[in-house]
């Protein structure tokens, strides 16, 4: 593969990433506003359909986020680029760097939801 496809593939997989990693904020975004103002009016049922699907769409895309960077790596090994001079470029640094924003996010925000539906009232 010539340098300027990989960049061309590079290009696609990172702005996959980047898409992946914003859909992914928004969904935690959505889910910490709908605890925040409905979290303790709903009935146990509805906080955990609306926990359950907060979970596996954020894992979903946390998930399809990490294959984008996979795949980025894979082309990146393959080839040699302009791209391997960017520091920030280095996707061994996102490999490890997303799932450790991204994981805990999912785990807050449930626990998050959790917290608003048992304060202790006075």
């Amino acid at each position: 593969m010539t340098e300027a496809e990989a960049l061309e593939l590079i290009a696609i997989y990172v702005t996959n990433a980047h898409g992946g990693f914003a859909l992914y904020l928004s969904v935690t975004f959505a889910y910490l506003v709908t605890a925040y103002l409905v979290g303790s009016k709903l009935t146990p049922f509805q906080a955990l359909a609306v926990s359950g699907l907060f979970f596996i769409a954020a894992i979903i895309l946390l998930l399809s986020t990490m294959a984008s960077v996979q795949t980025w790596v894979a082309v990146k090994r393959s080839t040699s680029t302009v791209i391997d001079t960017v520091a920030l470029y280095n996707p061994e640094l996102w490999l490890f760097t997303l799932p450790a924003i991204m994981f805990p996010g999912v785990l807050v925000s449930l626990y998050f939801m959790w917290r608003i539906r048992h304060e202790k009232t006075e």
